[in-house]
Order: C-alpha cells, then sequence, then structure tokens
C-alpha cells in the first residue's frame, strides 16, 4: 500500500511538476577523408558518410497524455518540418521525422530527432512542445567537422564576365571565414596536368584589395564564402580553392576557371 502511495505522490510531483523540454543526448554526422581527382588532379577532401543515421534525443516531462501534445522544431533558429512518426509499427517516414516512447511511471515523453539519412544538416535544434496552452522548448545539437562540396568540372567563362565561386560549408558550430587562394595558370596549359598540379602548389592567399573582385557572405552562409568577380581578366584564369576550420576538423576544396578571351566580331 505504502509502495502504491509512494508511486502515485510521485506521479502527480512529475505532473504538477508541468511541462519542460531537456535536450538528452547530442547528435554527431560522422565525415571521413577521401581521396578526389579535379581536371586529373588527386586531392583529399573530408566528406559525409551517409550511410551513418544521425540522430538527436529530448526528453519531456509533465506530460499526462502523449496525445495532447503538439511539437514543432526549428534549425538554427528558423521553423523547420519535421514528421512525427508516434508508434513504432508506424511507416519509416523520409526526410527529417521525430519518434517517440512515452513512460507512464515517470511521465516522460523521450523524442528522438532523425536527421535526413540522405543529406543530415548540422546545426542547433529546438525542440517546441506545447500542451494544455503551456509552451516549454529545448535545444539540442547535431555537431559537424566542415564540409566543403565538391566540385569536379571546370568553370568556363568569358573576359569581362560577372561570376561567383561559392564554397558553402557544412559545419556545425560554423566556422569563423573561408580562406581563399589561388595559382595562376596560363590559358594555352588549361588543358595540361602537370601545370594544374604545379599550380596546386603554388597556391597563394588571395589578396582582398583588388578592384574587379569583392570578397561576400551568402544568405545563412559563412564569412567570405563568396567570391564574386566583377570584371573577369585573362589574368584570373587558374586554380581557386577554398579551406576552412574549427575544432572539430577541417576540410579543402578546389575549383577551376577557365577564362576566355572576349572575340571580338
Amino acid at each position: 500500500m505504502f509502495v502504491l502511495l509512494g508511486v502515485w505522490i510521485l506521479k502527480l510531483a512529475l505532473i504538477c511538476s508541468g511541462l519542460e523540454v531537456r535536450p538528452k543526448v547530442n547528435g554527431e554526422v560522422e565525415t571521413y577523408i577521401s581521396a578526389v581527382k579535379l581536371e586529373g588532379l588527386p586531392y583529399t577532401k573530408r566528406a559525409v558518410n551517409i550511410s551513418v543515421s544521425v540522430t538527436v534525443k529530448y526528453e519531456i516531462t509533465g506530460v499526462k497524455d502523449p496525445s495532447t501534445v503538439t511539437l514543432s522544431w526549428q534549425r538554427n533558429g528558423e521553423e523547420i518540418s519535421v514528421s512525427r512518426r508516434k508508434t513504432d509499427d508506424a511507416p519509416i517516414l523520409s526526410g527529417d521525422y521525430s519518434s517517440e516512447t512515452f513512460s507512464d511511471t515517470t511521465h516522460t515523453l523521450e523524442v528522438t530527432l532523425h536527421l535526413n539519412q540522405k543529406g543530415p544538416v548540422p546545426g542547433n535544434y529546438t525542440l517546441i512542445a506545447t500542451m494544455d496552452g503551456v509552451t516549454s522548448s529545448g535545444s539540442g545539437f547535431a555537431y559537424s567537422a566542415p564540409v566543403f562540396p565538391l566540385f569536379t568540372k571546370p568553370k568556363r567563362v568569358l573576359e569581362g564576365d560577372i561570376m561567383r565561386l561559392i564554397c558553402r560549408v557544412s559545419s556545425y558550430p560554423q566556422p569563423s571565414s573561408v580562406i581563399w587562394s589561388f595559382a595562376s595558370i596560363q590559358a594555352s596549359q588549361m588543358d595540361d596536368d602537370n601545370a594544374i598540379s604545379a599550380a596546386f602548389y603554388n597556391l597563394l592567399p588571395l589578396l582582398t584589395n583588388e578592384t574587379h573582385y569583392v570578397l561576400e557572405t551568402s544568405d545563412g552562409g559563412t564569412l567570405n564564402d563568396t567570391l564574386r568577380f566583377l570584371d573577369l581578366k585573362e589574368s584570373d584564369n587558374g586554380l581557386y580553392a577554398c579551406n576552412v576550420s574549427t575544432e572539430r576538423g577541417s576540410d579543402f576544396a578546389l575549383m577551376i576557371v577557365n577564362v576566355k578571351g572576349n572575340v571580338q566580331v
């Protein structure tokens, strides 16, 4: 009798303590270093291992009935769509989705956020729970070393054109900035693998005081992740590199820009 009374008092205390969302286990996007090629130039860069699932776990206390709880989500402060899988026998969903288990003893709803297996996005994930007009929220994190996209083909442009090179990084936490470097290649040597390899070993930091290009930041991106040319010159022909690092690792990506002379008719 006293045991049952104790359990009942514990339940009552948990319910009366009110709705509260707490982060339980953070997630990690698994990455690895892979060997890649750009126009015959081999180098190594980081990639995401999409075979490893990424989950972030939360617990919601003070829940009387999980069916009365509504859930919403934010990533880095922006609202996102997450499908809700309420039972274990429900179909596995694509994209970002949540699953849950409920403890009637502790009146705790455990919620697991499953990030899109094909392209998990690292960041700060906030779970917002509402029940009986009361709202609580808590943030968990999906951490990741920085990863750039892989550029596999040269960018062919005309002298005098406007052009943007974007090295958008997927990372959490975000790096402080993207660092650019450049090595010139003669237009007549753009098909010469030896010339491209030599340029790789002659990469130097890109000057920031030129008048025909500027460093910019893309919407929601990392500082200086965009290199915008206002008036391409033949001297801009060559190999470009972007580099970034955080306490979780670093990444490096290469791009070739082939500037063709503007033929006058």
